[in-house]
């Protein structure tokens, strides 16, 4: 679609500035043990998009389409941005406590990523705790490689 096709441009610059290399997309887990349930209790999740980072970590997108970004920073700055949790409860558990996993929710077709973890191309809403995709940012860096 007409909004489909910068959307896919702006997320592969974002891709190349923050040294993402796509694993996955709709990547499932299955299975995983949730102990704080107790028994024999399992998760499963599919994730939107999974990515190796250029240090060898997990990095989790969360894909919305919405015009309206205000619901997901509310999700992250009250810390009940529960989806995003689980992710990266799933990722740990997949691929080891060593391996840092970040999450976000990217809202499309501006791609913005909402999070409460670092990404460079970003910039923070609300000081050390939510960051947003600063286009300015990701165009330099896009264009001194």
């Amino acid at each position: 679609s007409c909004k489909m096709r910068p959307a896919l441009r702006k997320l592969q610059e974002l891709m190349i500035v923050e040294g993402l290399e796509v694993q996955d997309c709709e990547y499932n887990f299955n299975g995983i043990p949730w102990t704080a349930a107790g028994g024999n209790v399992t998760l499963g999740s599919r994730v939107d998009m999974l990515f190796t980072d250029r240090n060898g970590d997990k990095v989790i997108f969360d894909f919305k389409w919405r015009q309206n970004k205000k619901k997901y920073v509310k999700f992250v700055e009250e810390n009940t941005a529960l989806q995003l949790s689980i992710y990266r409860y799933l990722a740990q558990q997949t691929f080891g406590k060593d391996v840092k996993v970040r999450v976000a929710y990217v809202v499309l077709p501006s791609v913005e990523i909402i999070s409460a973890d670092h990404f460079e191309s970003a910039v923070a809403i609300v000081p050390q705790k939510i960051f947003v995709v600063d286009w300015r940012k990701v165009f330099y860096i896009y264009c001194q490689q």
